[in-house]
């Protein structure tokens, strides 16, 4: 046992603490009585005996420790522990008791090695130290053993003391009234009948492993079901028993997410807040205010309920982010400055029980509760939570502070979360109420920190938090670079005089090094960033740009495109926000909030201006030389194209149709580009888009009139399993409208056809089209939305698929229409001139100081063996070759160059020139 920071704490414990070796002599709550050698005693707060520099846990009083609570045995205890050290090292690769910094051997490296070939080579260990009956199954079963009941379920029952059959009988009686709670706990519906419970509780000491003969009678657990909840204790009382004693602190954690309504919150943007309470005292031990849509990270929140704020590496003030948290706070003036409360129970959940909220990480949820011995389980999905115990708290919690909401509204998400913080140490935590649990035979009215103190002093222990350092290891984290400015998470910057022994470092002479950072979501004053030495530097926040439940800000761009279907449409100068900073926003947009970025239309529209089309383009861009910046030249490069005959075949293609439409009435025409992958059919559609805007930047130059609520161009790229409706909204999220889920899918073809109408776009282009074959049934409504829209918009569609056109034609259109579908086939090139032309005129494009005309054409069937023929790998390799001769300082692309880029394509042998 690690004495030097244990689970719990308990009287006859001795602990150093203010340079004395004290006893522990009584618990009171959160107040610890400590007596000295020389007879005196004193209260300390248990925050304040764990943050002195020098406490330490120098004796465990026997009758604390867990493994005395085993009645085996001392050499089956001796035993049990055996097993356990080489499970843990099967587990972990390390042993319990393995010096800080060893190395785990390489046949039990989690990193090298499966579970399965660790627990052979354990086997094959222990046989050859003389353990000849061990195997791989035995080695497996105690693995089993170990991670469900711990130390308990490694001892030989077999060396257990049996006992006499009136003992047993109450031993019995007790396993299944712990069953029976446990049932109770769960089920929370008044019209349950005894049965009902016979059999759940019969199950689940079946899964405990209790014999069948230990099993009590239907008459008998009739008997002392009625025993048990005598006196008005049954479910439909809606109290939940603990059968005559105190329920431990943590013996049961619920976590469960509800709504928290804001009023002032925009449309279709909604907040929840994650609750996690503490069945014994009602207590709330962690809340987390999020977006709806947004699961949280719930082995953080373990790790934040089991360390106090206090205990929490970070300064005890931290300078510079006062101006960020200034805000009037209940009982505070404006101004003051807002201080996070630490006045929370202490408690280590022994189970953590998930009422099916969608979470983050469940998996490293589980990994993390392995390591801190919690249990993890799932409410039932037979029992309706409807009336659960752990809801009504949570809807009792969500009303109580939704009133006091009003008075801080339109407050960012971290600072309703600091104010919920507040709200549970200041209100909740002392709020006298009618307990729903009957804590040993009588329901008391007390506050949950009252509630609490009694559980402990029940218990007789008090739990202690994480230990130094084991905060930080549960938390979300990434790599980072540490710049001039500091270094930013989440869209905020934090910066600390601490780091400037990492700013601007250089690790292979071309790349700055990058420095792993870990943060609390529910945090936002500070970040930790692990230095070279391995110590956690903690750094404070400078500015933050957190997105406002009022006005959420997802960036700056220019000109925003705002299409409304009440016949305006609007685009007028970026809103400013009083946000603490001058970042330039745009107006709220609910698929601008939910991707993280703005619309579609400006992503596209940014795209598509970059350069000219191909029908237009020089023999390189006229805003960016060979005197050009390495960065400028970079993005030039990675952006370089190739205008192939196949491509620029297409454009021409689509601007004849799109005069054809618009001059007819009727029998208009859309074209579909298919081809084998890596052929440039997304190319073609960028180009045919790229055409349409020049085109209508043209008409503006000429007639003096801007019109930004004109979209020539729409492009889409079908999601994957799309159907007509998902097609749909497609359509108008590329122009930042909602998608109503409850509506006719004829309603929202309307939707569409007033939207595209509305923004006068010439050419709807559909890319990855294949992706629509679907059912009989979904490919009718697909083919019937896209004839609907075809001749109900002035728009001329083109769609680009990876096939064939006898399977990709009967997905799109009837066959009554099938002929009014052109077509462009694009394959990969064979090595003839035509392909020699393509490299020659991709060499022109290039910026490079160095590079010798003529060596891409002389490598033309080098480049042609090496990508068979694929205009995108032609492309990719072009392009890496550029970038890598400008970071590298060559300034030319070269036969070794190429020859050292990855992209050995599997149907093209890799052939060194």
């Amino acid at each position: 046992m690690d004495t030097a920071w244990p689970a719990r704490l308990g009287p006859g414990d001795r602990v150093r603490f203010d340079g004395r070796v004290h006893t522990i002599v009584d618990l009171h709550g959160g107040l610890i009585e400590l007596s000295d050698p020389y007879g005196g005693v004193r209260q300390v707060e248990l925050v304040q005996l764990l943050s002195t520099a020098d406490f330490a846990v120098t004796t465990i009083s026997p009758g604390r420790s867990p493994e005395n609570d085993l009645a085996v045995t001392a050499p089956a205890l001796a035993q049990a522990q055996w097993w356990r050290s080489h499970v843990v090292e099967v587990l972990t690769g390390l042993p319990p008791d393995a010096e800080p910094g060893a190395v785990p051997r390489p046949q039990y490296d989690p990193a090298r090695s499966t579970l399965a070939s660790r627990e052979a080579a354990k086997a094959a260990e222990l046989r050859q130290a003389g353990a000849e009956k061990v195997s791989v199954r035995t080695v497996r079963r105690k693995r089993h053993q170990w991670q469900a009941e711990g130390l308990k379920g490694l001892v030989d029952g077999r060396s257990s003391p049996k006992p006499r059959a009136s003992e047993s009988r109450r031993t019995a009686h007790a396993e299944v009234l712990t069953a029976l709670d446990q049932v109770l706990a769960e089920s929370g519906e008044p019209s349950r009948s005894v049965a009902f419970y016979w059999r759940a509780t019969a199950r689940l000491l079946e899964e405990r492993g209790l014999p069948e003969e230990e099993m009590l009678s239907r008459a008998a657990f009739y008997r002392l079901y009625a025993r048990a909840t005598a006196a008005g204790e049954l479910p439909s009382t809606k109290v939940r028993l603990s059968h005559g004693r105190w329920l431990r602190p943590g013996e049961r954690v619920h976590v469960t997410t509800v709504s928290l309504g804001l009023a002032a919150s925009p449309p279709g943007f909604s907040v929840a807040v994650t609750l996690a309470v503490d069945e014994a005292s009602d207590s709330i031990l962690d809340a987390v205010v999020h977006p709806a849509r947004v699961r949280v990270d719930c082995a953080a929140m373990v790790a934040r309920m089991c360390t106090p704020a206090p205990l929490r590496p970070g300064p005890e003030q931290i300078g510079g982010w006062e101006e960020t948290f200034q805000r009037p706070v209940w009982g505070q003036k404006a101004g003051q400055l807002f201080v996070r409360p630490n006045c929370g129970p202490v408690v280590r959940p022994e189970t953590l029980v998930l009422d099916g909220s969608p979470l983050a990480g469940v998996d490293a949820l589980r990994q993390v509760c392995q390591k801190l011995g919690i249990s993890v389980r799932h409410s039932r999905a037979s029992v309706p939570a409807v009336g659960a115990y752990v809801e009504r708290i949570a809807r009792q919690v969500v009303v109580m502070f939704t009133d006091r909401l009003h008075e801080v509204a339109g407050r960012p998400l971290h600072e309703i979360q600091g104010l919920l913080e507040t709200w549970v140490c200041e209100v909740w935590q002392k709020t006298t109420r009618r307990s729903t649990i009957r804590q040993a035979g009588w329901r008391p009215s007390l506050t949950p920190n009252q509630a609490h103190a009694a559980a402990v002093a029940a218990a007789g222990w008090t739990a202690l938090p994480l230990p130094p350092g084991g905060f930080l290891q549960f938390l979300p984290s990434s790599r980072r670079v540490v710049g001039p400015s500091g270094l930013r998470v989440n869209a905020r910057r934090y910066d600390s005089a601490e780091l400037e022994p990492l700013r601007n470092q250089v690790a292979d002479g071309r790349s700055r090094p990058q420095f792993t950072v870990r943060w609390d979501p529910c945090d936002v004053r500070y970040v930790w960033v692990e230095g070279p030495s391995g110590r956690w530097i903690t750094v404070p926040l400078v500015s933050a740009s957190g997105v406002s439940t009022t006005a959420p800000t997802p960036g700056p761009v220019e000109a925003p495109v705002r299409i409304t279907l009440d016949g305006e449409g609007a685009a007028g100068p970026p809103t400013h926000t009083d946000s603490g900073n001058d970042s330039t926003t745009t107006p709220f947009d609910p698929v601008s909030l939910k991707r993280g970025m703005p619309p579609p239309v400006e992503q596209w529209r940014r795209l598509v201006t970059a350069s000219p089309s191909v029908l237009r383009a020089g023999r390189a861009r006229t805003d960016v030389g060979l005197d050009s910046s390495d960065i400028r030249r970079v993005r030039y490069h990675a952006g370089l194209l190739l205008p192939t005959p196949s491509v620029v075949s297409v454009v021409r293609e689509a601007e004849r149709l799109d005069t054809l439409n618009k001059l007819t009435a009727v029998a208009k025409r859309s074209l579909i580009v298919c081809g084998t992958p890596g052929t440039g059919k997304t190319t073609a559609l960028v180009e045919v888009g790229r055409l349409f805007e020049d085109r209508h930047s043209d008409l503006q130059r000429v007639g003096g009139v801007s019109s930004p609520t004109v979209v020539p161009s729409v492009y889409v790229g079908v999601p994957p399993a799309a159907t007509a409706r998902s097609l749909l909204a497609e359509l108008l999220a590329f122009f930042g409208l909602p998608s109503p889920k409850r509506i006719p899918l004829y309603d929202l073809s309307k939707r569409v056809s007033t939207a595209l109408s509305m923004a006068n776009t010439d050419v709807v282009l559909i890319d990855d089209c294949d992706r629509l074959r679907a059912t009989p049934q979904s490919r009718t409504q697909v083919t019937d939305v896209l004839t609907y829209l075809g001749k109900e918009t002035p728009a001329t569609f083109v769609f680009a698929g990876s096939g064939t056109w006898q399977s990709l034609a009967p997905a799109l259109f009837h066959t009554s229409v099938r002929s009014q579908l052109l077509r462009a086939e694009m394959t990969h090139r064979a090595c003839d001139d035509e392909w020699h032309a393509i490299v020659a005129t991709a060499e022109d494009h290039l910026l490079l100081r160095n590079h010798v005309p003529g060596t891409l054409p002389a490598l033309s069937t080098y480049l042609h063996q090496r990508t068979g023929g694929s205009l995108d790998h032609l492309a990719y390799l072009i392009r890496s070759g550029a970038i890598h001769a400008i970071r590298s300082g060559q300034e030319a692309i070269t036969a070794p160059a190429l020859a050292e880029l990855s992209g050995s394509w599997p149907h093209s042998p890799y052939v060194r020139p």
